[in-house]
């Protein structure tokens, strides 16, 4: 029998549209071979959650206050989102094996699986290749894009962009050694492609056809044929209606 992992969802609720994170759980109740349970660090996102059988590790978002008190940083506040992104990965790597299991999948909670697929298939795929040298915007994402991998450059690692909202399987302790060695939780890091390029650089690869969709548009055209789904900022309100559907078709 294969590997059965957790799927995990962090999740702030005042960053979420709508009900996106119900039917990113319920479309891998219905499309994710290879799930053993389900769970969400962080908020909690309601009844329904524990109704279909998911448990919630909660974990307040963090803040320039909290970052203090518990870890001695003094953070600043333009990068508390990613502090609390490791943070709450942090609190997921020191779960107990019961709540997640040593290797777990990570999912943005507007990611959707559309298709049967199989926990196998999810690989450490890359868009390109980064220069760590590249002009940042400041303040932005870039910047932290940047960070991130001017880290890893200096430290030998690969600097592929594996930011690319798929979902990505975690091994618990690398992951925390992953977060010692950049120092990830006073810095701000791109989790995924900090720790892909640190474990998995070297199996590094593209897309194959008709695995991943990234839009924005939110247009059925861009991802009728894709097995699974991340909808960019903006776009759930414009497609929920077709995905819910797919979701819910029984033929």
């Amino acid at each position: 029998m294969s590997e059965r992992i957790t799927a995990l969802w962090v999740y702030w609720k005042h960053g979420a549209e709508g009900d996106e994170l119900e039917w990113s759980v319920r479309s891998v109740l219905k499309n994710l071979h290879g799930v053993r349970n389900l769970v969400v660090v962080g908020d909690d996102p309601g009844p329904w959650f524990r109704e279909l059988g998911g448990t919630v590790v909660r974990c307040p978002r963090v803040t320039v206050h909290i970052m203090r008190q518990r870890y001695g940083i003094a953070a600043r506040v333009r990068w508390i989102k990613w502090c609390d992104s490791v943070h709450k990965m942090l609190v997921a790597a020191t779960q107990p094996e019961s709540v997640v299991s040593s290797r777990f999948l990570w999912l943005y909670d507007d990611t959707f699986f559309m298709r049967a697929t199989d926990v196998s298939e999810i690989g450490p795929y890359y868009t390109t290749v980064i220069d760590a040298a590249e002009d940042p915007e400041p303040r932005s994402w870039r910047e932290v894009r940047r960070r991130t991998f001017a880290q890893l450059a200096a430290r030998g690692f690969p600097t592929y962009d594996f930011s690319t909202h798929f979902p990505a399987i975690f091994e618990k302790t690398k992951l925390l050694a992953m977060i010692a060695t950049l120092d990830a939780l006073r810095c701000p890091t791109v989790i995924e492609s900090a720790y892909l390029n640190m474990w998995h650089g070297s199996k590094a690869k593209k897309f194959p056809p008709g695995l991943f969709r990234y839009t924005k548009s939110g247009a059925v055209t861009n991802w009728r044929s894709a097995k699974v789904l991340n909808l960019g900022n903006g776009a759930w309100k414009k497609s929920r209606e077709a995905v819910v559907a797919e979701l819910t078709r029984t033929t």
